[in-house]
């Protein structure tokens, strides 16, 4: 399945989706969504805590998507977690797809699209700062774009190690508008040294270098797809500039943990 058909399927409005069944990702002939929607597994997160699933369970008429949502952070984010769901409305269809990455060392598991609509202002000006930003991450990961723009433009501007792959993940995705704000927002912080962008996400590229390379894969692809006419050159486009200056910031963090010099390698 091509990058652009991949993302089509998911992002597909509900009721909308485009010629019934499909087939699965590799090619397998397994259905993943039929003509009413979304019915795959949810997420299938090992170590499941049950005091996770009982804490939530009357927050959210289903507490497998709660756990599955939980494993997109780390662990001592729980309490903060716990407490960032309980705004979320129920959602028609579980979380698609996840992708897996590690975050300071530690493995993570974040969903491809969620489907659920907006918390109430209300409901979020009750949280504390730290469950705003939570989700705000997950609603980067949200089937509408404009949704996904409007969480990621509050988010990009931390430095937190834990947001910093919803962020990467938008760079492999088709939105222009995406691309811009990310672009506009972390491209200089990245170019500069020492910088605390340039630390947590040169980390995070270091730590994850096939998640980057496939991230770089997805980019040069919507480009041929949907933005050569706009870009004439790949070299031109956002998300690929976005890639070369994590390449760079990794360089970086690399070499500062190994404790040489850029200078010298």
């Amino acid at each position: 399945m091509s990058v652009s058909r991949f993302a089509e399927i998911v992002d597909a409005p509900e009721g909308g989706w485009r010629r019934g069944r499909r087939r699965g990702v590799g090619g397998g002939g397994r259905s993943v969504r039929s003509c009413q929607g979304w019915r795959g597994d949810t997420v299938d997160v090992p170590q499941l805590v049950p005091e996770l699933r009982s804490a939530v369970a009357d927050l959210n008429p289903d507490p497998d998507v709660v756990v599955a949502l939980d494993a997109a952070f780390p662990r001592h984010l729980r309490a903060e977690v716990q407490g960032a769901l309980g705004v979320l409305p129920p959602a028609k269809y579980p979380p698609a797809w996840p992708f897996h990455v590690l975050v300071a060392g530690e493995p993570v598991a974040i969903p491809y699209r969620v489907y659920p609509d907006e918390p109430s202002p209300d409901a979020q000006a009750a949280l504390s700062p730290i469950q705003r930003a939570i989700v705000d991450c997950l609603y980067t990961r949200h089937h509408d774009g404009r949704v996904r723009q409007n969480h990621l433009e509050r988010v990009v501007g931390l430095t937190e190690p834990w947001v910093a792959p919803f962020v990467v993940q938008l760079i492999g995705e088709y939105v222009d508008e995406i691309l811009l704000a990310i672009q506009r927002d972390l491209a200089p912080p990245l170019t500069t040294p020492d910088s605390s962008a340039g630390r947590v996400y040169g980390r995070f590229a270091a730590e994850n270098p096939a998640f980057l390379a496939i991230t770089g894969q997805r980019v040069a692809s919507y480009w041929s797809c949907y933005y050569r006419q706009r870009y004439p050159a790949l070299t031109d486009y956002p998300g690929h500039a976005l890639i070369a200056a994590l390449r760079i910031a990794a360089r970086r963090c690399s070499t500062a943990v190994n404790g040489v010099s850029p200078r010298s390698g």
